[in-house]
Parts: structure tokens; C-alpha cells; sequence
């Protein structure tokens, strides 16, 4: 995938379904295995079937950024 052709909505809304992201008064909040595993599976959901581990770190390390600009700042 390139990383700006992330669809907002779309990325609101995953990211909504995972509490362990963005919910400090969550108790999965304060479980950093449940918050990892939710920003893999975000990963898995935006990347490309043939992407290799490197892009997927990439794109991963952009998918946290996109969320301190799209969904932290609003």
C-alpha cells in the first residue's frame, strides 16, 4: 500500500474497534501486548499481501503517525 493512500474513514474506524489504541480509561489500555497486537492488526488490514517485513515496519511506523495527526489532534 502506499502510505497516502490511507482511507481515513476507514482508519477512523479500525482504529475505534481497538480501545487498547486510544482509550486511557480502558483496562486494555494499560496492557502493552493488547495494544502491539492492535497496531499489527492494523498493519495487516492497510498493507499489501506481498509486502515484505520491512514495509510492514514502514508502514506501521506511518500508520502511528497518521494517528497523532488524524485521530489525537481532532
Amino acid at each position: 500500500m502506499e502510505t497516502n493512500a490511507i482511507n481515513t474513514e476507514l482508519f477512523i474506524d479500525e482504529i475505534e474497534k481497538r480501545p487498547a489504541i486510544w482509550d486511557m480509561t480502558s483496562s486494555v489500555y494499560s496492557d502493552k501486548n493488547l495494544r502491539r497486537r492492535a497496531w499489527e492488526e492494523l498493519v495487516f488490514i492497510f498493507c499489501e499481501v506481498d509486502d515484505n517485513e520491512e514495509k510492514k515496519k514502514i508502514l506501521c511506523e506511518y500508520i502511528y503517525l497518521y494517528f497523532q495527526s488524524v485521530c489525537v489532534t481532532n
